[in-house]
């Protein structure tokens, strides 16, 4: 099962997952987020019990939350509806099942708190526009640096190093054309209340070969990845490129069918893992680098690693605000009907395929 971070953004979920446009869609959306994440991960459960290829969605600002599941092979997705709200209103042709929380929650108890439950509904959703505002400024400082340093870098160098690694880890497909594989865009990293953090789970399988580009600033790395990416799709090699959540940059490659995976490593994304190499993307500089604006740059630096985390303490927010909402629910789930509505879409979603 493959677990990755997405925006709401209809854009990127259709960047991140393009097999959503041809899907059966499913909404489960309501008040009663601890219910929507327990429906989506009880389709997961399922689906990596019964070994079927599946994509699990977080929400880009918190890792605890699932947010969607789709099995491409079977073109089913099932999302939270309030959070992919733009998206499912886009494709509303396609849905062919709605689930809501009020169906199993008792009203009465929501009632006799509500006044605490709005209060916390608005200090979420101020502390996430906080946020959110927090990491573009962050992203607006990242994007300074890469226009500071590359002017600085040595295309020719990079050239080299996608050469070498064609040469190294790509041993050719003969008769295999590169025409109707598949390259999928996936956002990785997300802003959430605990900082800048990635889900390695696509990079730790044992028999992976990892190549890891140490990249303090964030720069070149994403060149080398673009030109990687070109040239195993040139192979005939499908593709997972990994992408950002804050600037929609390259940050991992991943080729399944090579069991390889080429891995950035920079201050916000410390790696876990071993690596059989590792390219120290400084390499890259031109012999003028000296010339750079040393002072503008580490400012910029600074700037951007303070927003973030000061992005992640109002994330941090959000998530004790949404866990007071949850906990004012909690006592007003039917448990019985909670379970009827579960069994209803866990049948109609793997009806489909």
């Amino acid at each position: 099962m493959d677990t990755f971070f997405c925006t709401s953004s209809s854009a990127d979920l259709q960047a991140a997952v393009p097999a959503v446009r041809r899907c059966a869609l499913f909404s489960v959306c309501g008040d009663n987020a601890r219910a929507k994440r327990a429906l989506l991960h009880v389709l997961c459960t399922h689906a990596h019990a019964r070994r079927i290829p599946c994509l699990r969605i977080l929400d880009a600002h918190s890792a605890e939350k699932t947010v969607a599941v789709c099995m491409p092979l079977q073109h089913v997705f099932a999302a939270d509806g309030d959070y992919f709200s733009d998206f499912l209103k886009e494709h509303s042709e396609n849905i062919c099942f709605s689930l809501h929380t009020a169906d199993f929650t008792e009203a009465e108890y929501g009632i006799c708190r509500s006044a605490e439950y709005t209060e916390m509904q608005e200090t979420e959703e101020k502390a996430h526009m906080r946020a959110e505002s927090l990491c573009q400024a962050a992203a607006r400082q990242k994007q300074k640096i890469a226009e500071m340093l590359l002017p600085g870098c040595n295309k020719a160098r990079l050239a080299h190093a996608v050469l070498r690694f064609s040469e190294a880890c790509l041993p050719p497909k003969g008769g295999t054309s590169a025409e109707g594989k598949i390259l999928f865009h996936r956002m990785l990293s997300g802003c959430t209340e605990w900082g800048v953090h990635t889900v390695y789970a696509p990079f730790a399988a044992p028999s992976c070969t990892r190549i890891l580009l140490h990249d303090p600033f964030g720069c070149f790395a994403p060149a080398l990845l673009d030109g990687m990416t070109a040239a195993c799709t040139a192979c005939g090699y499908s593709v997972c490129l990994y992408r950002c959540a804050l600037r929609s940059t390259a940050e991992h490659l991943t080729v399944p069918s090579l069991s390889l995976a080429v891995c950035t490593e920079n201050t916000a994304h410390p790696f876990p893992f071993g690596a059989l190499a590792v390219r120290r993307t400084e390499d890259f500089f031109n012999p003028t680098v000296g010339e750079l604006p040393s002072v503008r740059l580490w400012h910029c630096m600074q700037t951007a690693g303070t927003l973030l985390e000061e992005s992640a303490f109002s994330l941090y927010e959000a998530a004790q605000a949404r866990r007071a909402q949850e906990k004012i629910l909690e006592k007003c789930t039917d448990g019985k009907r909670f379970l009827l509505a579960q069994d209803l879409l866990f049948e109609k979603f793997f009806s489909i395929g």
